[in-house]
């Protein structure tokens, strides 16, 4: 599969870049997206943006809450790994505040794609959850779904990290991601999820 990227070029005319860009989203499918540095404030002005054109639009219906449902879930896992790797370092890099997230449609089913980097010392364990996510059937999904909301009650846990769960109960398709190496210290992980 080849990729395609546009890039900025030196002394070109950026209105044209930007209408390939344009051009290239559509082409895509891609309805909405969203590239930089994610925030609590810009989730929730997306969120409003999303909620506001659902309603509307005659679109508003079970397929639009899982729509919702997963690019919330998909920003916030932005988010929380950012402020995680925070917490722990005491500073970012600046790739690992940012992201991507995009919202988009074909025939009849939409997705959302999200991508960020993510620490080397993540991936297998990123993998595993995932991987046994995808292998699990939707009833399965929702039973392991339910025992740890039960579990996280017992202890008051907040986010008991449903959010995988929460985006394969929402899937029609099996999960669907990529994980590649950037260099020594980051792997760049793509994540899409079809509703």
């Amino acid at each position: 599969m080849t990729k395609n990227y546009i890039v900025f070029r030196e002394g070109s005319d950026v209105m044209l870049d930007m209408d390939l860009i344009q051009e290239g989203l559509k082409d895509r499918g891609i309805v909405l997206s969203f590239w930089g540095l994610f925030t609590q404030g810009i989730i929730e002005e997306m969120g409003e943006v999303i909620r506001k054109g659902l309603v509307k639009s005659e679109f508003m219906n079970k397929q639009a809450v899982a729509v919702f449902s997963v690019f919330i879930e998909q920003t916030q896992n932005i988010v929380n790994y950012m402020k995680k790797q925070l917490e722990c370092n005491g500073e970012s890099n600046g790739f690992e505040s940012s992201g991507i997230v995009a919202i988009g449609q074909k025939n009849d089913e939409y997705f959302v794609f999200s991508s960020n980097w993510i620490k080397n010392e993540h991936v297998e364990d990123l993998k595993n959850k995932l991987d046994d996510i995808s292998s699990k059937s939707s009833d399965e999904i929702k039973k392991i779904y339910k025992s740890q909301i039960r579990e996280a009650r017992k202890i008051d846990v907040v986010g008991a990290g449903l959010g995988f769960l929460e985006m394969g109960k929402k899937s029609s398709k099996p999960i669907e991601y990529t994980i590649d190496k950037i260099d020594d210290s980051y792997h760049i992980f793509k994540l899409t999820v079809h509703v």
